[in-house]
Order: C-alpha cells, then sequence, then structure tokens
C-alpha cells in the first residue's frame, strides 16, 4: 500500500521506487485511468523498458470527463496522457462511443481494443417481462435506476 502524498494528481510518492525495483517481473501491465500519478508514472516506467501495458481511461478522456479542469488536463494531456496513449500496446476502450471521442482528442495513430463492459442490452420485452413478475411497480410513481461507470 502506497498512501497518496497529494489529492491533486493523487501523487504517490512511493510509486516511483516500488515500479524501479518491481516492474521486471511482469510481463504486461494494464492501466486504469488517466490524469494521475500512478497510472502515468506507471506507463512511463513501461515505456522505458520496453513492457507492453493497455490503458483503459474509463470514460474520463470523453467531452464530459474533459469539461471539468479543462486548463490543467490540457496541459497534461498534451505532456503526459497522450505520450502514454500512443506507446500503448493497446488502449482499452468500452464502446465505439469512448474510442471516438479519445481519437477526436489524440492525433496520431492508436491502438485499440473494444470490450464492452459485461452487461449487454437485452431483447426487447425483458422490462415488459420483469413488471409482469412485479406488478406492483406497473403503476409506481417512483422508480428507481442505478447507473454506473
Amino acid at each position: 500500500y502506497l498512501p497518496r502524498t497529494t489529492r491533486a494528481y493523487q501523487l504517490a510518492a512511493g510509486i516511483n521506487r516500488w515500479l524501479q525495483q518491481n516492474l521486471q517481473r511482469f510481463d504486461l501491465v494494464h492501466i486504469h485511468s488517466v490524469f494521475n500519478h500512478v497510472p502515468m508514472a506507471t506507463a512511463r516506467y513501461c515505456r522505458k523498458r520496453g513492457l507492453p501495458y493497455i490503458v483503459r481511461p474509463c470514460g474520463i478522456l470523453s467531452a464530459y470527463g474533459m469539461g471539468r479542469r479543462r486548463w490543467a488536463k490540457a496541459i497534461s494531456l498534451r505532456w503526459v496522457e497522450i505520450p502514454a496513449l500512443r506507446a500503448a500496446a493497446a488502449i482499452h476502450v468500452t464502446s465505439t462511443a469512448e474510442r471516438t471521442d479519445i481519437e477526436a482528442l489524440v492525433p496520431g495513430p492508436l491502438r485499440f481494443a473494444e470490450i464492452p463492459l459485461g452487461i449487454e442490452a437485452g431483447p426487447t420485452g425483458v422490462a415488459r417481462r420483469w413488471l409482469n413478475r412485479h406488478p406492483r411497480l406497473e403503476t409506481a410513481t417512483l422508480r428507481l435506476l442505478f447507473l454506473s461507470r
């Protein structure tokens, strides 16, 4: 466990030493997120060692994700994230829309692996069958939906 040393950019100072001492034990690294010190430091060390890595941006490179802290993200994108994405063995996206957002933001050739989330839209009528099993909800005034990344 490496504690976060600053809130900004999720800096964890101990990660650099750990990466230097341990990356050679791995054949492939799967990095989750961008605009964060730990995953981007990991990408940098992988590049230095010629170790293949996959980056999963988790939707952060969408127009919505780029909307907050725009100026800081623009600087980091240019100098940190774009080099990491270009050198990645693959960028793991979960939809064509996510890929399109990244292609519009990051110039140059990129390698993508589109692997959707483990939930697929069901066939027409699934909602009707569910409501048939739970008839009270048919007339309910309140229905909740939990939607997460």
